[in-house]
């Protein structure tokens, strides 16, 4: 979680691209860490609009069902709009990718070692990865000396 709150979309899909990552793979995990946020902002506002517009059932029903109906009608009607408004992000996310040459570094060589040249594994690194291992390690071994025993 902290890696996702803390890290660029663009360094994600960099250290993808290092990791030998299909580039199909690195764009997938960088565009959805991009879009997500934007997709639910936009299904917020687009479902509130559908609620403004549209008046409550006459009736609640048995256990609310009428309104518990309005409001998945009201989600999946939110659908639609939401989806076109994202194919205009789309294109203008392609168009950028494309001019930063995403596509070619993907292909050549050359171009990937030199997008990917920023990257470097430092000393704070190796002790996140030490810690986390030394973490894991304590506790398998607290598990195998003290079985948790059920009735």
């Amino acid at each position: 979680m902290a890696a996702f709150v803390s890290l660029d979309p663009e360094k994600l899909s960099d250290a993808l691209l290092a990791m030998r990552f299909p580039p199909l793979v690195s764009f997938a995990v960088s565009y959805g860490y991009r879009m997500l946020p934007i997709l639910i902002e936009e299904f917020s506002t687009v479902f509130e609009g559908y609620r403004l517009r549209q008046a409550p059932p006459a009736r609640r029903g048995i256990l609310g069902w009428r309104i518990i109906y309005q409001w998945v009608s009201m989600a999946v009607m939110s659908f639609y709009p939401i989806f076109l408004n994202t194919a205009r992000s789309v294109r203008t996310t392609v168009e950028a990718l494309e001019a930063r040459g995403f596509n070619h570094a993907a292909i050549d060589a050359r171009s990937r070692k030199i997008r990917l040249a920023y990257l470097r594994f430092k000393g704070l690194d190796y002790a996140v990865v030490a810690g986390s291992v030394t973490v894991i390690a304590l506790a398998y071994w607290a598990g195998v000396q003290w079985p948790v025993y059920r009735l």
